[in-house]
C-alpha cells in the first residue's frame, strides 16, 4: 500500500455528516410508514358490525352482531350445527354431497363478540385454524385451499394479496 493511501485511511473518519443525515432520514421514513399502517387500521369492535362468510368471492352467510341475526345465502355450503344465546356454530363445506371432507367449523361467540375457525381439514398446516379470532374490523380469516374467507362488514383490505 502506498504512503498516500495510508495517510488517506488515517484521515477518513468513517461516517460523514451526509451519511448520518441519510441514515436518519431512512429511519424516520420507516418509522412513519410503520405508524401509518398501524394507526390507520380500523379497530371498530365487531359487536358493532357483523361478518360475511365468502366462498369463491361470493357471500354465502352473514351474521350481524348488532341485532343477533343471520342470513344463509347459500345452503349448499353452510350448515348450522348449534345455535343458542351464547354461540352459533357453523359448518362450511365445499362439496355438499360429501360433508365429511373439505370443511371448516366456525364458532361465532355472541358473548365475547368474536369469530374463530375451530376445526378444518384444508391442509396439513390448517392455517385458518391457527389464525387469531376476529374481534374487530381489521381481522380476517382466510382458507385458500377451500376458497373460503370470513371478513367483517365493510372490510377494506390493505392489499389485494390478502383477500385476492
Amino acid at each position: 500500500m502506498s504512503l498516500k493511501k495510508i495517510k488517506q485511511v488515517k484521515t477518513d473518519k468513517g461516517f460523514k455528516i451526509l451519511d448520518i443525515i441519510i441514515y436518519v432520514a431512512v429511519l424516520v421514513a420507516a418509522t412513519a410508514l410503520f405508524l401509518a399502517f398501524y394507526l390507520t387500521e380500523d379497530k371498530t369492535p365487531i359487536n358493532k358490525l357483523g361478518i360475511d362468510v365468502y366462498y369463491e368471492n361470493s357471500v354465502i352467510f352473514s351474521y350481524n352482531f348488532v341485532d343477533d341475526s343471520y342470513q344463509i345465502k347459500n345452503s349448499d355450503h353452510i350448515i348450522i350445527l348449534q345455535e343458542d344465546e351464547s354461540v352459533l356454530k357453523l359448518k362450511f363445506i365445499v362439496n355438499a354431497k360429501n360433508s365429511n371432507k373439505d370443511y371448516n367449523d366456525v364458532l361465532i361467540d355472541k358473548v365475547k363478540h368474536s369469530v374463530k375457525v375451530t376445526a378444518a381439514d384444508c391442509s396439513q398446516r390448517k392455517d385458518c385454524f391457527y389464525m387469531d379470532a376476529i374481534t374487530d374490523a381489521s381481522g380476517a380469516i382466510i382458507c385458500s385451499p377451500h376458497r373460503f374467507k370470513i371478513l367483517p362488514f365493510n372490510y377494506v383490505p390493505k392489499s389485494d394479496i390478502v383477500t385476492g
